[in-house]
């Protein structure tokens, strides 16, 4: 991949460890990751100074396909939105809008002029074949092209999306993929292990598509008791990637 190689000490170890966190959290416990995935509006600059004096690398989040409702950018992105993730109570973005791509671009600015050293972009799932914006699929795609030609030196994290990654893997630096091997029930709100049948029919699409790939993959999962943690890190702990697990708000530090 054209970019890797300048973060190449990030992926050295076999695992890397990495933390995805979007809740504000105390920045002095925070230390000794390879990779932060952070909310960018709840820190100043200093505190990602700091952030990055004790990690490697801290990227902000930032989605491409949804905006919230408590959003400071939903104002001005509310006309040009179209439909409703009810889970997330967000709407998704038209990124055949012009006013969509100043804003995105605005905001990419401000998120790099902190500090930041990358982005995490998500809710590229949006643009996949069952996504509710799959029509726009171009329109994401020359989007993260463009990022990447003006940030050459930034560190590019996509979220999910496998269907796109041969598309994409020539501007980003790393796949995170979520929820492998547990499931959450939004209705119920319910945590769960996947069978043992799913969870191998995941792993194996995973290999596969990455077999020849230097994308680096990042598993995130999703727990809230310690007994469903053990047998989380258990399965995943005989696989290649690396993995981290937290609650599925991501609010907090995990354990």
């Amino acid at each position: 991949m054209m970019f890797l190689f300048s973060f190449g000490s990030l992926f050295a170890k076999t695992k890397p460890k990495f933390l995805v966190c979007y809740g504000k959290f105390d920045i002095v416990k925070v230390k000794g990751y390879d990779l932060l995935i952070v909310e960018a509006a709840h820190f100043k600059y200093s505190d990602i100074q700091f952030l990055k004096k004790y990690n490697k690398k801290v990227v902000a989040y930032i989605s491409l396909g949804e905006v919230n409702e408590s959003a400071k950018d939903f104002k001005f992105l509310k006309e040009t939105t179209s439909g409703k993730n009810n889970d997330w109570n967000s709407h998704y973005l038209d990124l055949t809008a012009e006013k969509t791509i100043v804003v995105l671009k605005k905001r990419i600015k401000n998120i790099f002029f902190m500090g930041y050293d990358g982005l995490f972009l998500d809710n590229i799932d949006n643009f996949t074949s069952f996504g509710p914006t799959f029509n726009q699929q171009h329109n994401l795609i020359q989007f993260i092209k463009e990022i990447r030609g003006i940030y050459l030196d930034k560190f590019l994290v996509q979220n999910a999306g496998l269907e796109i990654v041969n598309k994409t893997e020539e501007f980003i630096d790393c796949v995170l993929i979520e929820s492998i091997v547990t499931g959450y029930d939004f209705n119920e709100k319910k945590y769960q292990l996947r069978s043992e049948a799913e969870i191998k029919q995941r792993l194996d699409v995973i290999n596969q598509q990455f077999y020849n790939s230097k994308i680096p993959v990042l598993l995130l999962e999703y727990a809230n008791k310690t007994k469903l943690k053990r047998e989380v890190s258990k399965i995943l702990k005989r696989t290649k990637y690396s993995f981290s697990i937290n609650e599925i708000t991501l609010q907090k530090i995990p354990d």
